[in-house]
């Protein structure tokens, strides 16, 4: 059996599972935290082998086959995960598994690919923005709640493990490979450099949980979203004694870069997006809540459900600059160009309105980051190119599985409405005069400022959905 796992200049070369079948790898997928490397093969699988301390453990207990039959058992068959299907036994010790077709890991949208400013925004335009990003990464926080749900812990969350379609038509999906770490409860503590759990850097914790993946995920989603790592992007650990700051940061001993209390760790000018002007509010909180108390105290951590909720709420807040065609969450003035911005603005009101429904509109109103704009003129969900509301059930107090949602394409100034969801008697009616109204039969088209649906029957309650072009100052 070979130990020195092959580098980019030697491939081709071939392996074999246990089997017979031949795998052909041909380039290199990324670290596999320190036990080894993940490559592709010429046929669309992927080859996870193992450096030798590893390999010999696994080999020499017969375990490699007992891992990749524990993993078979797992619940997950439904998820998004690189399933397992083969041992590899020559000449190297691992294992092949499923491949997303056409698709890169999530490395090319961190930190250690923007070599210069330039290099930054070539990799987020071509990544498709603000608006796919957050939608991979609410679609990786729901898979891994998915799995918290199961009970399952993936313990060694980090970029290499991560992929998505590289064509920006696919849907943004996440999904999770080298799996082979995955499974019930707590175990092994694992140790990837910058996004590993503090508590297990500092060995207070010999064991990963789903406290210590909620950490990993924070981290990862931090990063992808502003293009900076929320320790080490830091003046102080960037241009420290490389050694020790950069360890100490990993231990949680200093301060994140948009620690309110202590700014000796702030982030340099230029480095990333402002937090403050990409992020909406719940999600500055969340990140002050996981990166600030809960590294030294894990108890204080927030939930994984939290930070999906709060990434699903920002997907209804994002806009198009019509000037540089960059997304970003709603504001009335761009914040990559600087330009004057048009969001649509939807206002919703129930009859009767109460205030514990005013309070929820109220709550989605208190997501958007900007200060500039007097949302609060009426009661108003932000619209941006594409989004779907639930105007009954998600946005206002009173639930009802059977009323409709409604999806908005916004093009130019006009909002295309379209029907995903009907009860047997519910529907969406386009209001006239004082007496008149139209039920909406099919998909229509509005123009931005012409917009006045009310959603029920004609004797329940019912919604009103009006429009306001602009947002009032």
């Amino acid at each position: 059996m070979k130990f020195e796992l092959p580098t980019a200049q030697d491939l081709p070369v071939v392996v074999r599972d246990h089997e017979g079948r031949n795998y052909s790898l041909v380039s290199e997928l990324g670290e596999a935290g320190g036990f080894g490397k993940v490559y592709r093969d010429s046929s669309g699988f992927a080859v996870k082998l193992f450096k030798r301390e590893r390999a010999e453990s696994l080999h020499g207990r017969g375990a490699l086959g007992d891992v990749v039959r524990r993993l078979k058992r797992l619940p997950i068959g439904d998820l998004r995960v690189a399933r397992p299907i083969g041992v590899i036994t020559e000449p190297w010790a691992g294992y092949a598994m499923e491949l997303v077709p056409d698709a890169s890991t999530w490395a090319r949208l961190t930190t250690s690919s923007y070599s210069s400013p330039e290099a930054f925004w070539e990799v987020w335009d071509q990544s498709g923005g603000m608006g796919r990003r957050l939608r991979l990464c609410f679609s990786l926080c729901d898979l891994m709640t998915d799995l918290s749900a199961r009970g399952l812990v993936f313990a060694d969350l980090n970029p290499n493990n991560v992929m998505s379609p590289n064509n920006l038509g696919a849907e943004p999906e996440a999904w999770l490979i080298d799996i082979d770490n995955l499974n019930y409860g707590s175990f092994e503590a694992l140790a990837y450099p910058g996004y590993t759990a503090p508590e297990i850097c500092r060995q207070e914790c010999g064991a990963t949980t789903s406290r210590t993946d909620a950490w990993s995920l924070a981290v990862l989603v931090f990063t992808v979203l502003t293009g900076c790592h929320p320790f080490e992007s830091g003046e102080l650990v960037s241009n420290g004694a490389v050694d020790v700051e950069l360890e100490q940061s990993r231990r949680g001993e200093i301060p994140w870069i948009d620690d309110p209390d202590d700014s000796s760790n702030e982030a340099p000018s230029g480095v990333g997006l402002r937090r403050r002007t990409v992020l909406t509010l719940p999600l500055i909180q969340y990140f002050h809540e996981m990166f600030g108390g809960s590294r030294q105290d894990p108890s204080r951590r927030p939930p994984a459900a939290r930070l999906a909720r709060s990434l699903e709420r920002a997907l209804n807040l994002v806009i198009r600059c019509s000037a540089c065609g960059r997304d970003m969450v709603a504001r009335s003035q761009c914040v990559f160009c600087d330009e004057p911005t048009d969001p649509a603005v939807l206002a919703i009101q129930r009859n009767p309105f109460n205030a514990a429904e005013r309070r929820v509109i109220e709550e989605r109103l208190n997501d958007l980051p900007s200060s500039d704009v007097n949302w609060r003129g009426a009661d108003h969900i932000v619209v941006g190119e594409n989004s779907s509301i639930a105007p009954a059930s998600r946005y206002l107090s009173f639930r009802d599985s059977s009323l409709p949602i409604l999806r908005f394409t916004r093009h130019g100034n006009r909002i295309r409405v379209e029907r995903e969801v009907f009860g047997d008697d519910l529907g969406i009616w386009v209001l006239g005069g004082r007496r008149s109204s139209v039920r909406l039969e099919t998909n229509h088209e509005f123009a931005l400022d012409k917009v006045n649906l009310r959603v029920g029957n004609e004797d329940g309650p019912h919604v009103l959905i009006r429009s306001s072009p602009r947002p009032q100052r």
